[in-house]
């Protein structure tokens, strides 16, 4: 159907530039016979999920547990006002169709009560039972889903969406070491009954950077290592990243200057920093998470990037409203300064707006290094490697965060001790310092 043949929308949407569709700043919710006008997030990511939260907040009936919402519309004009579940991957296909209204409604009691479903084709029969892990950060759990051969993971990413409310953009699916795309289907992929999948929740070890000042300038070589829980995503300046067993490799030349300044040797480049990014993986899911020492303190917890986790026993748990200034206070008695605070917050804070309250900790050096092993030539004076985790809180989870709620009031200046920062050889413009921050945000 054309556009011109589109019955227009009761809900009007905002005026854009000519030639351009408009941006659709807000949308209404209707639950029973309650509306009510939401503002959109500016980002185009996880826009599903932001409706299923603002509908827990807005309509107590739903309860507190936004993973049960599904949204659904009656608008679309080829269904004559027919109601039709609105996928993830749909959701923001539906404005471009004119859809300003979606109802709220709860999974039914079967896909409530059950992890067990049917993807299969009109007209098909459903010979084959494949056997999906399903594992995310710690908690690793298994759902049988019975499904024609030929369906699309597509489905299947749907199904596990319904069922445990992880979107369907965060859903890493894996066989046999290859990783499967929506649109693959599970026979094209040589997948029988049987076979055993993974679905990885996938989690960002968000903007590191690292900074390097020698005391005069210097040729300076940075190899950064990853273990197999993760592997890069984004590098800058680019070089190539070489896999072994041990997890992934790359190595950085640059000539530093004592500014900062850094030029890398192979293509002259000028940066600030030298920048990376990784994206968690499966490696280990399917087996039980790792457990910790016996008579080792939370310090001391290994720090496994693909099984990241935070509790009231080692966190400070802040409202929203006062994190940047509780961030700036914490950064800055780490030793970093005014720009890396500044980075470090601005590129983080649309992460942390999207909830009431954070939970966070920053990890000691010695285990986030083991998680990402730095070697820098020749050997510095000092370094302070600064990686925070953080993870949302609802506030009908508080209860359970009390201790972590009881520290925030504690003097900031203790992180130091917990990474294992040397401020005065950090401030020591003397000395040839390394300056590394970056982070992740915990999922499950």
């Amino acid at each position: 159907m054309s556009v011109s043949q589109q019955q227009p929308s009761k809900y009007p949407s905002p005026s854009g530039p000519l030639g351009k569709k408009p941006y659709i700043k807000r949308l209404i919710l209707q639950h029973n016979e309650r509306k009510v006008l939401v503002n959109l997030p500016l980002g185009q990511g996880g826009l599903y999920c932001h409706l299923q939260e603002q509908a827990t907040k807005l309509f107590s009936e739903v309860g507190n547990d936004s993973t049960k919402i599904i949204l659904c519309s009656t608008e679309l004009s080829e269904l004559d006002g027919e109601e039709i579940e609105v996928s993830p991957d749909a959701i923001r296909g539906v404005f471009d169709d004119g859809i300003r209204l979606l109802v709220v409604k709860l999974q039914s009691d079967k896909v409530k009560a059950t992890l067990s479903t049917s993807c299969s084709h009109p007209g098909e029969t459903v010979p084959a039972e494949i056997v999906i892990n399903v594992v995310y950060g710690s908690r690793p759990g298994k759902v049988k889903i019975k499904c024609a051969p030929n369906a699309r993971v597509q489905e299947l990413m749907d199904v596990i969406r319904n069922a445990s409310g992880i979107c369907n953009d965060n859903q890493r699916w894996l066989w046999e070491g290859q990783t499967l795309m929506p649109y693959d289907t599970l026979s094209g992929s040589g997948v029988k009954e049987g076979d055993t999948l993974a679905m990885v929740e996938r989690q960002t070890g968000g903007k590191p950077v690292i900074y390097l000042y020698p005391p005069t300038a210097t040729r300076i070589s940075a190899t950064l290592c990853l273990v197999p829980e993760w592997e890069f995503s984004a590098i800058y300046p680019v070089v190539p990243a070489k896999t072994t067993e041990a997890g992934q490799e790359l190595k950085w030349v640059v000539d530093a200057e004592r500014s900062g300044t850094l030029t890398e040797v192979g293509t002259g480049l000028e940066v600030s920093y030298l920048y990376w990014e990784a994206e968690t993986t499966a490696k280990g899911l399917v087996s039980p998470p790792l457990s910790l020492v016996l008579g080792a303190t939370t310090a001391e917890a290994p720090f496994v990037p693909n099984q990241a986790s935070l509790d009231s026993k080692d966190t400070v748990l802040l409202e929203v409203a006062k994190m940047t200034q509780y961030l700036d206070g914490a950064l800055k008695a780490l030793g970093l300064h005014v720009e890396a605070r500044t980075s470090f917050i601005t590129y983080w804070l649309p992460s942390l707006l999207k909830h009431d309250y954070v939970a966070l900790r920053f990890l000691p050096q010695s285990v986030y290094e083991r998680a990402a092993p730095l070697a820098i030539e020749p050997t510095p004076d000092v370094v302070a490697r600064i990686f925070m985790l953080f993870k949302g809180v609802k506030a009908n989870e508080l209860p359970v965060w009390s201790e972590a709620f009881g520290r925030a009031t504690e003097d900031v200046g203790r992180w130091a001790d917990v990474v294992g920062i040397d401020l005065g050889k950090v401030r020591d413009a003397g000395l040839f310092r390394v300056i590394e921050w970056g982070g992740m945000e915990v999922l499950n």
